[in-house]
Parts: structure tokens; sequence; C-alpha cells
């Protein structure tokens, strides 16, 4: 593994106008578990290479590939280029396509950080059986009823009020 990428390229997944570059560290044993690496928003990859070397280390074999706009993934973010949640949830989908073709035999399991972690879910909720389990870090929730007293207020409303004067 180099040092700004993780992983050797296992395929590159067209997604509309986007290309995205699906990276591999893969274990002898086509058996292994598969993490496939969901990144925070604004970080690449390649910020993962550590982390992923050592799920390597631990036995297990680890996709990563770059949000829409990040990293490797095309094209850049610009004026005029959209997308939203669905099509990143697409994204994750599609590279689970790619993870199933070359690993057929192989567990699969998402590890979302932050933002991949919201992906992650939303991906396993409307694609069940797909994965065998989804690991969270750092990925917070804004569901209101989930904060305690006057906090709960503040964030069922709060974001409606931003959203109003904007």
């Amino acid at each position: 593994m180099d040092d700004t990428s993780p992983g050797t390229v296992l395929a590159r997944v067209p997604a509309g106008a986007h290309e995205l570059t699906v990276r591999a560290v893969l274990q002898d044993d086509p058996t292994s578990p598969v993490i496939l690496l969901l990144p925070a928003m604004g970080v690449p990859a390649r910020y993962y290479r550590r982390f992923v070397g050592n799920l390597h280390a631990h036995g297990l074999s680890v996709v990563t590939f770059d949000l829409r706009g990040q990293g490797e993934s095309t094209p850049l973010p610009a004026r005029g280029v959209r997308f939203d949640y669905q099509d990143l949830i697409d994204d994750v989908d599609a590279v689970i396509d790619v993870i199933e073709s070359a690993l057929p035999e192989a567990p699969r399991f998402l590890l979302g950080h932050s933002l991949g972690g919201q992906l992650g879910m939303l991906h396993t909720a409307s694609h069940p059986g797909r994965v065998r389990g989804v690991v969270l870090v750092a990925s917070g929730s804004a569901w209101y009823a989930s904060f305690p007293g006057v906090y709960r207020l503040r964030t069922l409303f709060g974001p409606q009020l931003v959203a109003g004067l904007a």
C-alpha cells in the first residue's frame, strides 16, 4: 500500500456523470469478511490508509472509495454539479455490487465515519440483506426525540427555523 491511497484499484464504477474509484486491500482467503469503509464528509479515502492497514492486519479485506466530489471521485464540486443523499446511497449500492461480484462468498459489512455512518444506515434500511452489519464511528443522530429537555425542542425546531430563514 502506498502513501496516497488505501489499496489497489478493484474497479472504476460509472455513476451517471460521476466515476468512483473502488480500491481494495484483500486477504488471500476470498471468504474473509469484507469491510466497506464509508468516509466522512470532506474526508478522502486516503485519510484512512493507516486504519485500513490495521483492519487488514486483523484478517479483514477492506474496500474504500471516495464519496462524490471528494478525492478520486469525479467530477469535482462545481456550480451545476448536483447530487443528493439518494445518489450517495446508490453509489454505496454500486460499490457493494463490485464487492459481491469480486468476492461472492465473503460476508460484507459497512463501516461508516460521520456522514458515512448515516449513509451506511440509510443504505442498509433501504436495501435489506445486502450487508451483514454496520459499524458506526462518530456518527450521530439528529432525531429530536433522542435529546433531553430544551435540546429536544432546539433540535426539532432549529433546522426548520434555519430553512425558513434561508
